[in-house]
């Protein structure tokens, strides 16, 4: 742990002076939150990248990393604010329409989940969490297109454990258990 602690204050004596020659750029602003968060330091992270935010108003890098520190603590209100600025500047932004319904699906709205959801895969194509997550919402609804979801996660990763064990789970818990096995059981067979 001292060695961690000991690299960490060098980045940040590293990035300080950094910032010392150019202070208008918002990219170390960037670089110095990760570190603070890195420390566990949230509210020097929080500063640094309003400090990039300020810098430059369309870093929308500095816009979305603001809006997730807000999404972890459960201020849905800030990071939806944030997320929307973030899409004022380029709604062409699969992460923020990810994060956005992230954040829709925790607070029950699972129709705006969906949208969001399905404008990230619409944005990026091989988003494999979208569909995980597409896949979730649909096999809590007890919708079959919950497996349309799954396999096109499992044909970006073919290899995934999480999504076989969905499609089990999907199966056994409506009492399809031979299926269940079966999905759980041959790792290569498409579903």
């Amino acid at each position: 742990m001292w060695i961690k602690k000991t690299e960490y204050e060098s980045a940040l004596s590293d990035i300080n002076r950094a910032i010392a020659y150019d202070i208008q750029n918002p990219a170390y602003f960037i670089v110095k939150s990760d570190i603070f968060f890195a420390m566990g330091n949230v509210n020097e992270c929080k500063d640094a990248l309003l400090k990039a935010i300020e810098k430059d108003e369309s870093q929308t890098e500095a816009i979305l990393k603001y809006a997730e520190l807000h999404f972890f603590f459960q201020n849905y209100e800030t990071m939806f604010l944030y997320i929307d600025r973030a899409l004022d500047i380029d709604d062409i932004n699969p992460e923020a329409y990810f994060m956005r319904a992230m954040a829709q699906a925790e607070i029950g709205d699972t129709a705006k989940a969906i949208r969001d959801l399905h404008k990230a895969v619409e944005q990026k194509p091989d988003f494999y969490n979208a569909y995980v997550q597409l896949g979730v919402i649909f096999d809590n609804m007890n919708n079959p297109l919950a497996l349309d979801y799954y396999n096109n996660a499992l044909q970006l990763d073919t290899n995934s454990v999480e999504v076989r064990y969905n499609i089990a789970m999907y199966y056994q818990n409506r009492d399809e258990l031979n299926l269940s096995l079966i999905h759980i059981s041959e790792p290569t067979r498409p579903y």
